[in-house]
């Protein structure tokens, strides 16, 4: 190691120093230029860089689809040879000429007593005969398994080439997608906003790191297809990037959690469940007289939609998903609860405040249709996989309707009850 030195002061001690010793010479020297050579000799010697030609991640496609082909024909020939080799030894077939009628009998029937040559033997030369099966058995599977390390170590590397090779796709795909990631989680923080977008990064990030590293494991274990893992990553991430590019384009607030819990409420099917209490302070007392006839005109409407509307059964395929208009009757009656409730929660009683939570929350469009655009109706209907899945889901929905109205009936008529103890 050359080193050219300008302006400067260089200290060396004399002797070593140990730790009894107290005062130790040293030798100071000023100096204005000076040249040093130190010995530097750590065997840096040139690596064989035939090892990286086994390598998948350092080839481009081209050679990725070479190599495979080349594993393919080193594969099938070994296995070729083990087979042959096992036929002509382990598992060599038997061979029967015409003359032996007994054994020739024996083959095409199928059935081979070997249990009766095995009895015929004394004590003795069972024991030897059990031995020598034991040992040549374990030497079989010695011999199975030093050989299964070659086929098991070019089947994975087989698997690996393949799985860099949609790896290379699927990495530039898993960019653009963090990148329309990246865009809404910058504009976010910039309007103040830290805490969530931290934590949604965090939590995609760690999904893309194990579906990638389990593609990697995958492909060494052989246990699933090569191809899953591999593009499981952007079939995960892509409904994600857009779903939150979407939603930062008509959204401010993309990751408030409350948009997340409402939406996997919707497909999942969940709703909320009132929670009205008694109030400490009543400003407007509840016009009972009107609740009553309301009570009434929903229970008739209840029960002549229930009659029109055969909820239980299942509804018709093509009506489902050729009908886009909104199903006003049911979202009148929602009106008619939400208003009644609005107006009896002021009411002192507890019972009442109690029968109340019993309404149910209507949901006025999920037992109808789909959406309200006509044409994402037929296009869902269309596609079979996903048209059945709503249409069971419309389906459930319509049976929750049934009950729901029976539950407003039954509640409706406990509340004018209650409400006539008032007047």
């Amino acid at each position: 190691l050359y080193l050219h030195l300008y302006n400067g002061e260089q200290f060396e001690n004399l002797k070593s120093q140990n730790v009894s010793s107290k005062n130790v010479p040293y030798r100071r020297e000023s100096f204005r230029e000076k040249h040093a050579l130190i010995s530097f000799d750590a065997n840096l010697n040139m690596a064989d860089g035939d090892f990286l030609n086994s390598r998948s991640d350092v080839k481009n496609m081209k050679q990725i689809t070479t190599a495979i082909d080349s594993l393919t024909v080193r594969a099938d020939s070994i296995g070729r040879s083990m087979y042959a080799d096992l036929s002509n030894s382990t598992y060599r077939p038997i061979t029967a000429d015409r003359q032996d009628s007994a054994r020739w009998e024996m083959m095409e029937s199928g059935l081979i007593d070997t249990d009766s040559l095995f009895l015929s033997f004394s004590l003795s030369e069972k024991q030897k005969v059990l031995e020598n099966s034991s040992n040549r058995t374990a030497s079989l599977a010695s011999d199975w398994n030093m050989k299964s390390y070659l086929t098991k170590d070019l089947d994975s590397s087989i698997r690996m080439h393949k799985i860099d090779w949609n790896r290379k796709i699927t990495l530039s795909l898993a960019c653009l997608i963090f990148f329309f990631i990246g865009a809404p989680l910058g504009a976010i923080i910039r309007k103040g906003g830290l805490g969530m977008p931290v934590v949604i990064s965090v939590i995609i990030f760690v999904i893309y790191y194990i579906i990638d590293s389990g593609a990697t494991r995958v492909a060494k274990s052989g246990e699933m297809n090569t191809l899953l893992g591999a593009w499981m990553s952007t079939l995960v991430l892509a409904p994600i990037g857009t779903f939150l590019t979407y939603k930062s384009n008509n959204d401010s607030v993309v990751f408030n959690i409350d948009v997340y819990t409402n939406l996997f409420r919707m497909l999942l099917g969940l709703r909320s469940s009132r929670h009205l209490a008694k109030k400490e302070v009543i400003i407007d007392t509840p016009n009972y007289r009107a609740d009553i006839d309301l009570l009434q005109d929903l229970q008739s409407r209840c029960t002549e939609y229930m009659n029109k509307n055969r909820l239980l059964s299942p509804p018709n395929y093509l009506k489902i998903y050729s009908n886009h208009t909104p199903d006003n009757d049911v979202a009148h009656i929602s009106e008619i609860v939400e208003g009644l409730v609005e107006d009896l929660s002021n009411c002192p009683d507890y019972f009442v405040i109690q029968t109340l939570n019993k309404f149910p929350i209507l949901s006025v469009k999920a037992h109808k249709s789909l959406s309200d655009n006509r044409w994402v109706n037929l296009l869902t209907g269309i596609v079979l996989p996903v048209g059945l899945f709503f249409y069971f889901r419309i389906w459930r929905f319509r049976r929750r309707l049934d009950k729901d109205l029976k539950v407003i009936i039954q509640a409706g008529k406990e509340l004018q009850k209650q409400i006539k103890q008032q007047i």
